[in-house]
């Protein structure tokens, strides 16, 4: 449940193991689906459901239930109803190596690329680079010496 990680802290301390190796069996008990992280209850409520919601679908049109798969999907989640919340519970218990949507994910999470206009994301990249470079002309000086 929700003091799992609470109960793995106390053995660890009682029977003097390392904290990599407490984090390691930790991680061994924990579901993905679990959203222990998260006090309130209906908080982990709205996101046990949410899941099952997502896996359901995933399952239902014969897809796998990939990282990747929960992920993407968390993403189009998001864009529907303009919340993080999903996608910030997957990316908590790692990131997949697509390094495409690794990088997607960490922009949503920072707040670079907003949930609620995920239809204007590439829109929203062309202008931060944009600026960036003209930062980078007007800030930075290149000598030929």
């Amino acid at each position: 449940g929700a003091n799992v990680v609470h109960l793995w802290a106390q053995l660890a301390i009682k029977y003097n193991v390392p904290p990599v190796e407490a984090v390691e069996l930790l991680s061994r008990t924990l579901y993905q689906s679990s959203p222990y992280e998260y006090s309130h209850k209906e908080l982990r409520t709205e996101l046990e459901e949410a899941m099952a919601e997502v896996r359901h679908d995933l399952l239902a049109k014969g897809l796998s239930v990939t990282r990747t798969e929960l992920l993407s999907r968390a993403v189009a989640r998001g864009a529907q109803d303009g919340s993080d919340r999903l996608l910030r519970l997957l990316a908590f218990r790692g990131l997949p190596e697509d390094q495409k949507l690794r990088a997607q994910v960490w922009k949503a999470l920072l707040g670079y690329l907003p949930m609620k206009r995920h239809d204007e994301w590439n829109a929203i990249q062309g202008e931060k680079r944009a600026l960036y470079a003209s930062y980078r002309s007007e800030l930075l000086t290149i000598s030929a010496t």
